[in-house]
């Protein structure tokens, strides 16, 4: 689906133990997983999902002050880098040179007032953005110039426009947007799907999953959207299911398809837990997955078990051809450069991580920031010298250093 992101689920384990790679029914890939023992468990490497690293340095300017990490949006289009937070900025992706601001922020008709989504159509040079509270998305070019708006109305579904306030977008481009529900039992659903699949301009569903929570609504059944998650990789959209252990692939021409069934066995979360008042202590032992990233090779999960202030993360490898799952910390070394180390896997998503500067880190935590492999380890021994140049040339006042991941696809 051209630009339709990907959702994403995790989990992990110690050792390595083959589970099978042919899933149940129509999906290819069959996933057991289980809550390892999280304290012995070791980082993932970079290399198991990137084959190589670039690094762009942004350039600060009076009209262009980033936070130190940038913004909560980085996407790359072919030369371009677009960094949205409460602006959209747009770099060159090889020299990091600010070229202008696309758009402006304001409650005017061709401004934007808060960013809740943005999608990049590198072939149309246009930028779809959807402006949380507006029932519209506007459409900028790569010039920074406004081009329209498309309606959300959801005219041709009275279903969707009834119950519009209780579904959440996942992505979109200007044709066709992914939406999934609100964790709420069947029988008091305001309509009958977890995950649809809707044509914006000729204003139909063209593909949904049912929703199957049994029991009856209560307060608590609302608060638990962690238990869903997405994100694009390589041009897919992936949606974990809560209801039914299954990880969709999301396509406008092939619809909603099974891609994995994921059994977490008696570790899953029960409905009658997400419907009770002692949810907080029955969450206790249970397995829940909050991301993931899918490549040529593998699949890894990021998850979590418990809730706050107990909760405790990892992530688990699901290696395609063998079927073998590993466990890991929630955190990724950087084997490739030795430079910094991924906070877990979210920006495997475009492959864009903004570099800590050293002197952001306390020295406490610094191995879990910064690599630790010494150059015998590393795939690009010579590009670790490089990395200590740029970060010592580095200013409090520069804009961010990204990483750019060249991810295997």
């Amino acid at each position: 689906m051209n630009k339709l992101l990907v959702l994403l689920s995790w989990t992990v384990m110690l050792s390595c133990s083959h589970q099978g790679h042919k899933a149940e029914g129509d999906a290819p890939y069959y996933i057991k997983l289980t809550i390892p023992y999280i304290s012995a468990l070791k980082p993932l490497l970079l290399s198991d999902v990137a084959d190589s690293i670039e690094y762009v340095q942004l350039e600060a300017t009076d009209d262009c002050l980033l936070p130190r990490q940038g913004g909560t949006r980085k996407h790359l289009a072919g030369d371009y880098l677009f960094i949205g937070g409460d602006l959209i900025y747009k770099f060159d992706a090889t020299t990091g040179k600010y070229l202008c601001t696309i758009g402006s922020r304001g409650q005017g008709p061709e401004e934007y007032a808060s960013i809740q989504r943005l999608s990049i159509l590198e072939d149309r040079q246009i930028i779809v953005i959807r402006d949380a509270g507006r029932e519209y998305l506007t459409v900028f070019g790569f010039d920074g110039r406004y081009q329209g708006r498309i309606p959300l109305a959801f005219k041709g579904d009275s279903l969707l426009t009834k119950c519009s306030g209780l579904l959440r977008l996942i992505d979109f481009d200007d044709q066709y947007a992914a939406y999934y529900s609100f964790i709420t039992p069947a029988s008091n659903a305001c309509q009958p799907n977890e995950l649809i699949l809707y044509d914006n301009k000729n204003e139909k569903i063209i593909a949904a999953v049912p929703n199957t929570l049994g029991g009856t609504y209560v307060d608590f059944a609302i608060k638990f959207p962690v238990l869903m998650s997405g994100s694009l990789q390589d041009n897919a959209l992936y949606y974990k299911s809560f209801y039914n252990d299954t990880l969709y692939v999301i396509g406008k021409d092939t619809g909603i398809n099974p891609f994995a069934v994921i059994n977490l066995g008696d570790k899953k979360v029960p409905d009658e837990v997400l419907l009770s008042k002692n949810w907080h202590a029955l969450m206790k032992g249970k397995l829940m997955i909050s991301n993931i990233h899918v490549n040529r090779d593998c699949i890894v999960f990021e998850c979590f078990t418990g809730w706050a202030p107990d909760t405790e993360y990892f992530l688990c490898k699901y290696d395609k051809a063998t079927g073998d799952v590993t466990y890991h910390s929630n955190y990724v070394i950087n084997d490739l450069d030795g430079g910094g180390n991924l906070a877990g896997i979210y920006d495997l998503a475009n492959g864009i991580v903004p570099v800590y500067m050293h002197s952001d880190i306390k020295e406490i935590i610094k191995e879990r920031y910064f690599s630790s492999a010494d150059k015998s380890q590393l795939k690009y021994p010579d590009m670790k010298e490089a990395f200590e140049q740029m970060q010592q040339t580095r200013d409090e006042d520069d804009n961010p250093l990204l990483m750019i991941l060249k991810l295997k696809k």
